[in-house]
């Protein structure tokens, strides 16, 4: 008996081992017999085995992160219902293809598995290894263990997660739990990596100067190849030696890539920053003869950066055959002239945000500041430019809008550990979705569209003279409806806002206003073309922390008086002062967003303008202002800026209440409410939100379906 219990638990125990060794190593127990692949590369094309027959396929993309409103990316909050119906919606926009970014949650997996099981047409999956900030920075050394090793095992992971035999435990830069379902057959490939800083690519390429240089199973590099390329091919070999041996498989290998790093020399680049001299090619990258499916070169490309397709001749004059500027087409052909391989643009895009951070001055495919209009008017050109330049497919940034995300621009005027609570429609970076989160349950409470009902239930908060003033709020707007008799769009309008409670002004210079508080913001609306938001100098934001960037002053030797009588155009920075490398000197650029938009708000309504910041209705006027216009830097807890020059910088107090006031002018007759209290309570974790297609969805539906 004691032998039969003796025997039993080392059986146990072996048995444990070998599922530890399986399901949470990179272990390989035996070697496969390798199988014909998914797809493979011929040329400068891919191809995909249909029951066996090669057939010319074209990537047909989207990106898809992991946001949901609420909840950052590493929290994979979708769920598998919301997955399925976005599944769904792919294929009906005609895409065949979803990139993710990470090893996703095996929810995600679970939900592509039984998706494409049930069809026919199925959707494939690019799967991405991520590199995270903090691992690339810890030594700028892409040798370093806690960089190659960690990028490597990382690697391992994503083969057996696509092949449903890993688990995996709690991870803060990628998903986490069992993963039992088995993706291989509709997976397409790997692109690794990211965007890749041009510091650590130089940095390693001169400490690591003796490993440029790989001879692997799978893959080597040629004599021109550098120590980061070699570091790559390390990598790549790796990962295409474990699927090969341990499950007999092979997939379409890429190297993520994008301007700031691509094999081209460009004449005019910024010359503060490395960006010229690092340079990234795969064709020093080589397959052996035991690969049989293949390598693409995946870039990141958009039409409005870097600089030098602005500002180098070769772009800058670049016209199409229809005798159009197009740099965004002469980069995409440079860049595909300079591969053997297939080229795929994993990432393009524009975002429908108020705000901007980046002007493409010769076809205004801006980086913001874009309708929804607009960016379904422009993203089929830019997938038609794509095409045209011959590359093997396209992938469109991004499926869903993105609470949780920042940009350059804006980031340091908001609370980072907050952003995911509330729709900051200042930062372009959270509007490049096809589909995007309104706030509200089924429906925002309050749509500016000229229409009084969603105001019928609303208390004024102020009101004298038949001016009655109104206010409400929700997790991406402010909003105020003014009424009066006569009002219209040849009415001049004032709202002053009183916000912080360290400064203010009671007089307005230019507006030639005196208030009975101290007012930190002034809305004017004039008609359609001279409707603007002011801010008090002294709560200037940009003024006060980049003035020394933007007008070469110190803001904390001269700072203005707290009760200024001036008040500034709101702007936001696009560029800071940029020397090209023949020392050509760029001005920094700004944009005044505080600049008000007419037109209606409402997405039902056929003259639906998404950036519309007010409209007019009968005796009445509806305007909406997004959060950070107003310096709120966590509406989710009612912070907002505090004192920039007592602080010498951005930090945040909260508030409990504003006060607001209105005057109008309307004809002969003019009337003036006092001031009044509008309490502020916010709504901590909990946003409320409701999904909505954008126009360009449609759009790439209609884009995707075209036959060439």
């Amino acid at each position: 008996m004691k032998r039969f219990l003796l025997s039993c638990a080392v059986l146990l125990i072996l048995a444990a081992l070998a599922a530890y060794l399986l399901l949470y190593t990179s272990f390989v127990p035996v070697k496969a017999q390798e199988q014909q692949p998914l797809a493979f590369t011929q040329g400068k094309n891919i191809y995909l085995y249909n029951d066996g027959k090669p057939e010319l396929f074209e990537i047909k993309g989207v990106d898809l992160g992991s946001g949901l409103p609420g909840h950052f990316a590493t929290e994979f909050a979708i769920d598998y219902d919301t997955y399925i119906e976005w599944f769904g919606l792919m294929r009906e926009m005609n895409a065949n293809t979803v990139r993710i970014y990470t090893i996703s949650d095996p929810v995600f997996y679970e939900a592509l598995y039984d998706f494409n099981s049930a069809r026919e047409d199925p959707l494939y999956l690019l799967q991405g290894v991520w590199v995270d900030d903090d691992v690339m920075r810890a030594s700028n050394d892409a040798y370093a263990s806690e960089f190659i090793d960690v990028f490597t095992e990382d690697c391992r992971k994503a083969v057996d997660v696509i092949h449903g035999r890993r688990s995996i435990g709690y991870h803060s830069r990628y998903g986490f739990g069992h993963y039992y379902h088995d993706v291989s057959e509709w997976t397409l490939g790997y692109i690794i990596g990211v965007e890749w800083e041009p510091d650590i690519v130089l940095y390693t390429d001169d400490l690591r100067e003796s490993l440029a240089s790989f001879e692997g199973d799978y893959l080597y590099t040629d004599a021109d190849a550098s120590a980061f390329e070699a570091m790559l091919a390390r990598v790549g070999n790796e990962m295409l030696r474990y699927e090969t041996q341990k499950y007999g498989q092979q997939r379409l290998l890429a190297f993520s890539n994008w301007p700031e790093t691509d094999p081209l020399v460009h004449e005019q680049w910024r010359r503060q920053r490395n960006t010229n001299l690092a340079r990234i090619d795969v064709e020093h990258i080589h397959p052996t003869d035991k690969v049989n499916s293949g390598m693409f070169a995946s870039y990141h490309i958009y039409p409005y950066y870097p600089a030098f397709l602005d500002f180098e001749e070769v772009y800058a004059d670049y016209t199409d055959e229809n005798g159009q500027a197009n740099p965004y087409l002469g980069y995409l052909r440079a860049i595909t002239g300079h591969h053997t391989i297939p080229v795929v643009i994993s990432e393009f895009g524009l975002p429908s945000s108020r705000g901007i951070a980046r002007i493409n001055l010769a076809t205004g495919m801006n980086q913001g500041n874009l309708s929804e209009s607009e960016q379904a008017e422009r993203l089929p050109v830019l997938y038609e430019n794509i095409k045209r330049a011959g590359c093997a497919g396209a992938i469109v940034f991004e499926w869903q809008d993105e609470w949780f995300k920042r940009t350059w621009n804006t980031w340091p005027e908001v609370n980072l550990a907050r952003n995911a609570y509330w729709s900051d429609y200042q930062t372009n970076e959270q509007s490049f979705g096809l589909i995007t989160f309104d706030p509200g349950e089924e429906e925002s409470v309050v749509y500016v569209d000229g229409s009084l009902e969603d105001w019928a239930q609303t208390e004024a908060i102020a009101e004298r003279d038949g001016l009655r003033l109104k206010m409400q709020y929700d997790e991406k707007y402010i909003y105020f409806c003014v009424e009066y008799p006569g009002l219209s769009e040849d009415s001049l309008l004032y709202l002053p806002i009183d916000l912080t409670p360290n400064s203010g002004a009671y007089y307005s210079e230019d507006q030639r206003l005196s208030f009975s508080r101290p007012v930190d913001f002034l809305v004017r609306i004039n008609g359609e073309e001279d409707s603007e938001v002011f801010v008090q100098e002294y709560y200037d934001c940009v003024y006060a922390t980049l003035r020394r960037e933007i007008w070469e002053e110190d803001a904390y030797i001269n700072p203005p008086d707290k009760d200024s009588a001036k008040f500034n155009t709101i702007l936001q920075l696009l560029r800071y002062r940029t020397y090209l490398t023949d020392d050509t000197e760029l001005e920094p650029w700004t944009f005044p967003t505080g600049r008000l938009t007419m037109g209606n708000g409402n997405p039902s309504s056929p003259a639906f303008n998404s950036l519309s910041d007010f409209c007019f209705g009968e005796n009445a006027v509806e305007i909406r202002l997004p959060w950070l216009l107003l310096n709120f830097s966590d509406p989710s807890t009612m912070q907002i800026h505090d004192d920039y020059y007592e602080n010498y910088g951005i930090e945040e107090i909260g508030i409990e209440a504003i006060y607001v006031s209105a005057q109008v002018y309307s004809g002969a007759k003019s009337s003036l409410t006092p001031f009044a209290e509008f309490e502020l309570k916010g709504w901590e974790n909990n946003p409320s939100w409701h999904m909505r297609l954008k126009a360009s969805y449609y759009a790439m539906q209609s884009a995707f379906g075209e036959e060439d």
